[in-house]
């Protein structure tokens, strides 16, 4: 209703004083790779308030894009605060979080990047279904893959994050998965161009980072 989502911006501002009181318990992610994203995605969290009264659930910042939030079955009142948090509006002292997502990843010499920031949870596991022959990796957590669905042509990878709400995961082609280099390059090119009587100068700076870092 339109009272409650005036609740909602008003406690967007600042916490509400019992918020540290309601918490994720878990959170578990499915996906499956489409192209250069991470799609039909879906999210189940367990969610506790032992604060005793209605207040709004800090979920921290997300890269995700998220849609049809429900809480036990029904919408829910969630969206993002001033400073860009999302919050969830949670009611009973026990409830069910489900929801859509989707995450675009980027292209990097031969392997697929996807910067991943989830909700703040007391745990938190990732599924993804990917194509046989690509390999997954994560700069964090636990990685671990089932065997091969020969009906599919699929495999099941999970990460375990635990407490981590954020990690790096780099898919490869099975035959690129030990290269000789670090795993990938990044790059950071700036130039400044600028007009003097004895000529053009251009001042070019490259700032290089890896995934080993």
């Amino acid at each position: 209703s339109v009272d409650r989502w005036k609740r909602f911006e008003a406690a967007g501002g600042a916490p509400a004083e019992g918020e540290a009181e309601v918490y994720v318990e878990s959170a578990r992610y499915q996906a499956r790779l489409d192209g250069e994203a991470l799609a039909d995605g879906t999210l189940e969290a367990s969610i506790r308030n032992v604060s005793g009264f209605e207040t709004f659930l800090d979920l921290g910042h997300t890269s995700l894009a998220v849609s049809e939030a429900t809480m036990d079955g029904a919408p829910a009142v969630w969206g993002a605060d001033p400073q860009g948090r999302v919050r969830l509006q949670v009611e009973e002292a026990t409830s069910r979080l489900s929801a859509r997502w989707s995450l675009r990843g980027r292209r990097v010499l031969d392997r697929l990047v996807f910067d991943v920031a989830l909700v703040s949870a007391m745990s938190s596991r990732l599924e993804l279904t990917l194509p046989a022959d690509r390999i997954l990796e994560s700069d964090t957590g636990i990685v671990e893959s089932t065997g091969v669905d020969k009906n599919t042509g699929t495999r099941l990878w999970r990460v375990e994050l635990g407490r981590r709400d954020r990690c790096r995961l780099l898919i490869a082609t099975e035959a690129n998965t030990e290269p000789d280099g670090p795993d990938a390059i990044f790059a950071d090119v700036s130039a400044i161009y600028s007009v003097r009587p004895d000529g053009l100068h251009i001042q070019t700076d490259f700032v290089y980072s890896t995934t080993d870092d």
